[in-house]
């Protein structure tokens, strides 16, 4: 009874078998991107309350402190073939901090929105013209540890994997969006 059933051979041409394989190879490599890229969405965001400096009761007033916020600071972390890669931090007067890395140079940068889902971002405290925050992307991230102090046009920080381990020093520099 079994030898009574068509074959793929006997039912398709060669040409129709080839197509049809072809449709199934896209349809796999979709469903796989697709289940790759739910796996980064479904990300689970860190509650803020996990950060180290959030408080919701945080207001940074513009006029008390060497911090700031009309603008971002940057620092160029490679150059290559393709252009600068630079280190964008934005500030806001809530405490929250966004950090991206991006080919982009910071005047055209400097509208990026304030989005933390997926985003590097963090909280962070001053003292004086000391500057303390943690940045992560997403909840089970480990948290990076900034220290600092605003000078002028820039920042001097450094930065670790926690708050006791030796830190890289690295020097931020001001761009203002009303330039």
């Amino acid at each position: 009874m079994a030898d009574n059933l068509p074959t793929i051979e006997g039912v398709f041409p060669m040409n129709l078998r080839h197509s049809l394989l072809f449709l199934l190879a896209i349809l796999v490599a979709c469903s796989t991107s697709r289940l790759s890229d739910s796996a980064v969405s479904g990300a689970e965001e860190p509650d803020p309350r996990l950060f180290e400096f959030y408080d919701p009761q945080f207001r940074q007033h513009l006029n008390q402190s060497p911090l700031k916020m009309n603008g971002l600071y940057f620092r160029i972390v490679q150059s290559d073939f393709y252009g600068d890669v630079h280190q964008l931090l934005r500030f806001y007067p809530d405490g929250l901090v966004i950090q991206s890395n991006m080919y982009v140079s910071p005047d055209k940068a400097v509208q990026f929105p304030r989005q933390t889902n997926g985003q590097i971002h963090g909280y962070y405290g001053v003292e004086g013209d000391s500057l303390f925050f943690t940045t992560k992307a997403y909840y089970n991230h480990q948290p990076v540890f900034y220290s600092g102090i605003s000078f002028g046009d820039s920042l001097i920080l450094s930065e670790g994997s926690s708050s006791f381990t030796k830190k890289m020093s690295h020097t931020f520099y001001f761009f203002d969006e009303n330039q």
